[in-house]
């Protein structure tokens, strides 16, 4: 979990939106399924939402999350789909102790449109009008996100920050950990 954190996959970027907002960055092209098991990364989503529930504001202002698709890959597909896509849904519908304002797709290439297609339809309706797609437009996410908050690399001012997510783990590492063991104990033996 260490090393996907370490890898800028999740990061937490400084400053939040004009409604109070965390702004979450989401890069699947720093993911490597081959390398890094698909059950790293639901731990490593599982601990940085952790993270967040230690901060009410963030129940209340909620989370906006910028996932950017680039190189999203059959190697991503073949280990996200169509196992994981129910827990994904029920994730984003009503399980987590956050609000998702608003959910970004950016960069996305035509195979991510399949993933969307099979996934729309075990998603209620306001999650669905919540998420936006915007390829390389990033002028478009702008009208949702103010560019100041966001990085270069989104066409925003910020300069790039690394650090929020090892930060924030590391924090709840130990609690964190003893909840997985003590869940796989109980649900494995």
């Amino acid at each position: 979990m260490d090393k996907l954190a370490s890898s800028n996959f999740v990061n937490l970027l400084p400053f939040r939106d004009n409604d109070g907002c965390l702004v979450i960055t989401i890069k699947m092209e720093k993911w490597d399924p081959d390398d890094i098991n698909v059950q790293v990364l639901f731990c490593l989503a599982t601990a940085v939402v952790s993270c967040l529930e230690n901060y009410p504001a963030f129940q209340i202002c909620g989370i906006r999350v910028i996932f950017d698709a680039k190189n999203y890959s059959l190697k991503h597909l073949r280990s996200l789909v169509p196992r994981y896509i129910p827990l994904i849904a029920k994730a984003l519908r009503n399980c987590l102790p956050v609000r998702f304002k608003s959910i970004h797709v950016v960069n996305e290439a035509n195979i991510f449109h399949h993933v969307w297609s099979i996934l729309k339809i075990v998603l209620s309706e306001k999650i669905k009008s919540r998420i936006f797609f915007h390829g390389h437009n990033m002028q478009d996410v702008h009208k949702f996100i103010p560019k100041e908050v966001l990085t270069y690399e989104y066409a925003g001012d910020c300069t790039s920050y690394n650090g929020g997510v090892i930060k924030e783990v590391d924090k709840i590492y130990d609690r964190f950990s003893m909840m997985i063991k003590t869940f796989f104990s109980k649900n494995c033996a």
